[in-house]
C-alpha cells in the first residue's frame, strides 16, 4: 500500500475497491469492515492462510497494489528486531491510517520534555502503560535523533545507560527500580514508576488527560476513515462523562483503543454502553476474528474470557507481586487462572464413557455440552493469546492489552475484591503494588457512606493475622480520613472500629503509639503514619468522650494543656498532609481545620513562632483582628483551597472578607509577584481569593503581573470592569487582553472612552452598532459621531443609513458633522461616496 503511489491509505479505502471490483469472487461473502480487519491482520502476517486458499483474491489484490502475487509475502517474513519501518500501524485503532514516525509529529499527549533529546538533562519520564512510551521510541529512532533501547530488568537498564547516547530508553517493568542516574546526562528512561532515589534525576510527569483529551479525539478522528460513524462532540462527551470520570481512560493509549473499539463495534452496538460491556461485545468479536470456522471450539472462552480476565486480575492483587498488567510467561498467567477452572474436561473419555452409562446420550450431545464447561488453565491462557488479549513481548512473554480493556478488568477487580471476605482485601493491601488502588477504592465507599465494611471489620480476631490487621488499621485510616473529608459515619461503628484498631496499636520506647503494620513510604499519603495519627485525631473527636478513656495522646479534645508527645505526633502529620497537598487528596483541608480546633482548644503546640499546620489558622486569626501583614502569608498556592476551607469551616459564608484582608495585606507589602503565593490564579481556590479583591487591587495584581495576566482576567468582578472603564491602563497589550474577554454588561461604559471604544466594536460590535443608533435616534448627532469614528467598514452601511434624519443639522452640529464627513472622504474608506453625497446635500 504504501509502495503503490499512494492509491490506498487506509484498509477500508482498499477493502472498499476490493468489493467494488467485478473480479471480486462471488463465493467470498463478507462485509467491508470485516474485510477491513482482515487486510489488518494480514499486515501483522496473521490469517496467511485464508489469502493463500484464495488464489483469486490473491490476483485481484496484487493488481490493486501493483505488485506481483509472490511479493504478498504468504509465508510470514521474519520479524526485524530493529522496528526500522517508517510507518506505523495502531494495534487498537485498526481501521485508521498508518502514522508516518518520520514526517508526523507525535499525538497529543506527550511531554515535550521527553520528545526533544536537547531537553534531556537525565530525564525520567513517569509514563504508565499506555502513556506512548513505545511510541516515542520508534518516533525518535526513526527521525535519528536518539537510540531506542528496551530493558525488562535493573540489567538490561544498567546496559542501556552506558550505551551510546543520546539514548531513549523504555523500562518495561511495573516495579520500583533502583537506578544510579548515568554520568552522561543525555538519557531519557521512561518507567511506570520513579525511579529509587529520584536524586539526580529529572522527573517529567505525563499531563493530565483532561488538559489534552480535546486535542487527541481531533487527532484520533482526522486518521479514521471518511465512512466512521465517530462525530468530535458526540466522542468528547462519551468520554469526558464515562471513561475519563471513572479512569478506564487513563491516558493516550486508552484513548486510541476505546475509540478503535467503538469504531469497529459500530453505533448499534455501542449506544448506552458502560466501558465493561463494550469490553464484552469487543472481546467477542475479537474470538471471532481470532480462530475464525473454529470459534465453536472456544464458545466457553469466548463468552466468559472478562469474567476469567477480572478473576485473575484479582487473583494477582491478592497472590502475585507484580501488577495484573505486568508481562508474565505463559506458566505465570495460567497460574493466576482461578482454581474453578484450572482442570478442563476430557470430551473424548466423556465421548466414550457416557454412552455406555445412558445409550440415549449420543457424541453429539457430550460435545456441545462440553462447550459449556471450562476448558482447563492452559486452554484459557491460550485461546486468550490468539484473540490478542495477551500480546507477545520482545522477551517472549505476554502482556495483556488492549490497554482500555487492561484497565477496565483491573479497576472491576478492585471493585469486587471488596465485596469479598476482609481476609482477601487485606492480602492485597499487604502487597505494594495493590495496597493504594484497594485503599482507594475503600476510601470512596466510606466517602460515599457505605459502611457496610466497617461492620465487616470490627468482627475480626486480628492479633495472630497480618490480612486481618491491616484491613482493620487501613479502615481505621480510610474512616478518619472520610471524617476529615466530610463522611459522616455511624457512631456505634466508628466506637467498634477504635477499639479494635486500638487494640492493635505498639506502644514503642514510651513514645506516641503506632500502627502494628506500617508501610514502604512509596504507598501515598494514606499509608503515613501522620495520616494513621489524623485519622484517630478526627475518630476520637467525633466520638468524644469514649475515646479519650482509652488512649490520652490521640484523643486530647477534653484535656488541659498539650499532651507530652503531641509535637512528634505533629511533625508526622505534616509530612503526610504536605505529601497529600501533591496528590490533591479530598481530606487535606478538614486536617488542617482539625488542627486549628484542637489549637483553639488546647494552644498552640510550639512556642514562638506557630507550627506549619497551625499556621492557616493563625492567618484567619490576622484576618478577623485587621492586622494581617504580607509576611505572616507564608502558605504556597497548593494552600490556598485549605485557607478557603478553613475559612468555612469557621462559620464564614463567603470569601469577599478573606480576598480583602489578603489583598490589602499584599498591597501594604508593595505588591510582591504573586506566581506561587495562596494568591496565585493557579488554583480554583486562589481565581475565588482573586474574585473578592477589591476592584483596584485586582486591575493592579494584573497590571504589574506577566505571567499570569491571561488567567486573571477573565476573574475580574462586575466593579473592576467599571473602574478599568473610568480609568483604563496605559498599557496597550493589557488593553487589548481585557478587551478580548470584556463582558457584554460593562461595555456600555467603554463605548464612552475614546481608548476603549474601538475595542468595544472589534469585541461586541452589535452592542456598539445599537448604541451609536440609539443615539442617532434620540438625536445626539455629535455622540453619534464619536462611536462612529470607530466603527469597523463593515458597519457603515448602517451608520450612513441613519445619517439620514440628520440632513438638516442644527449650528452646534453643523460644523463636526461636515469635518467627519470630508475626513472620511478623505480615508477613501468604504463608505467615503456614502459621505460625499451627505456633504453635498449638506452643503447645497
Amino acid at each position: 500500500m504504501i509502495t503503490s503511489g499512494g492509491r490506498f491509505r487506509t484498509f477500508g479505502q482498499l477493502s472498499r475497491a476490493l468489493l467494488a471490483d467485478a473480479a471480486w469472487p462471488s463465493d467470498t461473502k463478507i462485509q467491508e469492515r470485516s474485510l477491513g480487519a482482515l487486510l489488518s491482520k494480514l499486515d501483522r502476517d496473521l490469517e496467511l492462510d485464508w489469502l493463500s486458499d484464495r488464489p483469486d483474491v490473491q490476483a485481484l489484490l496484487a493488481r490493486m497494489l501493483q505488485c506481483s502475487v509472490r511479493e504478498l509475502h504468504l509465508s510470514a517474513p521474519p520479524t526485524d528486531p530493529e522496528g526500522s519501518s517508517q510507518k506505523l500501524r495502531w494495534n487498537d485503532l485498526r481501521l485508521a491510517r498508518t502514522f508516518d514516525l518520520g514526517t508526523e509529529g507525535l499525538p497529543p499527549g506527550i511531554p515535550v520534555e521527553v520528545s526533544d533529546p536537547l531537553l534531556w538533562e537525565r530525564t525520567w519520564w513517569v509514563a504508565p502503560s499506555g502513556s506512548g512510551r513505545s511510541l516515542v521510541g520508534h518516533w525518535l529512532r526513526a527521525r535519528a535523533l536518539a537510540q531506542f533501547v528496551c530493558a525488562g530488568s535493573v540489567d538490561e537498564l544498567s546496559v542501556a545507560l552506558e550505551a551510546e547516547a543520546p539514548r531513549f530508553v523504555e523500562i518495561t517493568s511495573l516495579t520500583e527500580i533502583q537506578v544510579e542516574p548515568p554520568a552522561d546526562p543525555r538519557v531519557c528512561v521512561a518507567c511506570a514508576v520513579p525511579p529509587s532515589p529520584c536524586v539526580g534525576w529529572h522527573i517529567v510527569q505525563s499531563p493530565p488527560l483532561e488538559t489534552y483529551l480535546p486535542a487527541l479525539v481531533r487527532w484520533i478522528l482526522e486518521r479514521m476513515p471518511k465512512d466512521s460513524w465517530l462525530d468530535e462532540t458526540t466522542l468528547f462527551d462519551w468520554l469526558t462523562a464515562g471513561p475519563a470520570q471513572t479512569g478506564e481512560a487513563d491516558g493516550l493509549g486508552a484513548v486510541v483503543g476505546l475509540c478503535g473499539a467503538l469504531d469497529e463495534l459500530g453505533p448499534k452496538e455501542s449506544r448506552g454502553k458502560t466501558v465493561l460491556e463494550l469490553a464484552r461485545q469487543s472481546v467477542r468479536r475479537r474470538f471471532d476474528e481470532g480462530f475464525g470456522l473454529q470459534a465453536r471450539d472456544v464458545a466457553w472462552q469466548r463468552k466468559h474470557a472478562v469474567d476469567v480476565l477480572i478473576a485473575m486480575a484479582r487473583r494477582a492483587l491478592t497472590d502475585d507481586v507484580l501488577p495484573f498488567g505486568s508481562a508474565r510467561t505463559l506458566e505465570e498467567w495460567t497460574a493466576l487462572v482461578p482454581e474453578e477452572h484450572k482442570s478442563g474436561v476430557d470430551v473424548e473419555w466423556l465421548r466414550v464413557s457416557l454412552p455406555r452409562i445412558d445409550s440415549t446420550i449420543r457424541p453429539t450431545d457430550v460435545e456441545r455440552a462440553a462447550r459449556k464447561l471450562s476448558p482447563g488453565a492452559f486452554r484459557i491462557v491460550r485461546s486468550l493469546s490468539t484473540a490478542g488479549l495477551l500480546r507477545p513481548t520482545r522477551d517472549q512473554r505476554l502482556e495483556p492489552g488492549p490497554r482500555w480493556l487492561t484497565r477496565a478488568v483491573e479497576l472491576e477487580a478492585e471493585r469486587s475484591l471488596l465485596d469479598g471476605s476482609p481476609f482477601e482485601w487485606g492480602e492485597a493491601l499487604l502487597m505494594p503494588h495493590a495496597a493504594a488502588r484497594v485503599a482507594k477504592r475503600l476510601s470512596e465507599r466510606l466517602g460515599a457512606r457505605d459502611t457496610t465494611l466497617l461492620g465487616d471489620v470490627v468482627e475480626l480476631e486480628a492479633a495472630e493475622s497480618p490480612a486481618y490487621a491491616v484491613a482493620i488499621e487501613t479502615t481505621f485510616r480510610a474512616a478518619g480520613l472520610a471524617l476529615l473529608a466530610g463522611a459522616e459515619l455511624n457512631h456505634e461503628q466508628l466506637e467498634d472500629l477504635w477499639d479494635s484498631a486500638s487494640d492493635l496499636w505498639l506502644r514503642l520506647r514510651d513514645g506516641a503509639p503506632v500502627p502494628r503494620i506500617e508501610h514502604p513510604p512509596r504507598l501515598g499519603s494514606l499509608f503515613e503514619r501522620g495520616a494513621f495519627y489524623l485519622a484517630a485525631l478526627a475518630v476520637s473527636e467525633a466520638l468524644g468522650a469514649r475515646a479519650s478513656e482509652h488512649e490520652k495522646l490521640l484523643s486530647p479534645w477534653r484535656g488541659q494543656g498539650i499532651p507530652a508527645g503531641l509535637a512528634s505526633v505533629y511533625a508526622e502529620i505534616h509530612t503526610a498532609v504536605e505529601r497529600a497537598l501533591s496528590e490533591g487528596a479530598a481530606w487535606v483541608g478538614g486536617a488542617y481545620a482539625l488542627i486549628d480546633r484542637l489549637r483553639r482548644t488546647l494552644g498552640s503546640v510550639a512556642v514562638g513562632a506557630p507550627h506549619p499546620l497551625e499556621l492557616p489558622g493563625v492567618l484567619l486569626d490576622g484576618v478577623h483582628s485587621g492586622e494581617l501583614r504580607w509576611e505572616a502569608v507564608q502558605l504556597s498556592a497548593a494552600h490556598a483551597d485549605v485557607l478557603l476551607t478553613l475559612w468555612r469551616a469557621r462559620g464564614e459564608t463567603n470569601a469577599h472578607a478573606l480576598g480583602t484582608s489578603l489583598f490589602s495585606a499584599w498591597e501594604r507589602a508593595d505588591c510582591p509577584d504573586l506566581e506561587g503565593s495562596v494568591l496565585c490564579p493557579s488554583t480554583d481556590a486562589g481565581c475565588v481569593l482573586f474574585r473578592s479583591a477589591p476592584a483596584e487591587l485586582a486591575l493592579r495584581a494584573i497590571e504589574i503581573s506577566k505571567t499570569s495576566r491571561a488567567r486573571l482576567v477573565p476573574l475580574l468582578s462586575s466593579e473592576a470592569w467599571e473602574r478599568c472603564a473610568q480609568d483604563p491602563p496605559e498599557d496597550a497589550s493589557l488593553l487589548d487582553l481585557l478587551a478580548n474577554v470584556l463582558p457584554e454588561a460593562p461595555a456600555q461604559l467603554w463605548l464612552d472612552h475614546p481608548r476603549l471604544a474601538p475595542r468595544v466594536w472589534r469585541r461586541h460590535a452589535k452592542a456598539a452598532l445599537g448604541r451609536a443608533l440609539r443615539e442617532s435616534t434620540e438625536g445626539n448627532l455629535i455622540a453619534f459621531l464619536r462611536l462612529a469614528s470607530e466603527a469597523p467598514p463593515q458597519h457603515m452601511g448602517a451608520l450612513f443609513a441613519a445619517l439620514a434624519a440628520h440632513e438638516h443639522p442644527s449650528a452646534s452640529e453643523r460644523e463636526p458633522l461636515r469635518n467627519w464627513l470630508h475626513e472620511r472622504i478623505a480615508s477613501r474608506l468604504p463608505g467615503w461616496r456614502q459621505a460625499y453625497a451627505i456633504l453635498a446635500r449638506i452643503e447645497a
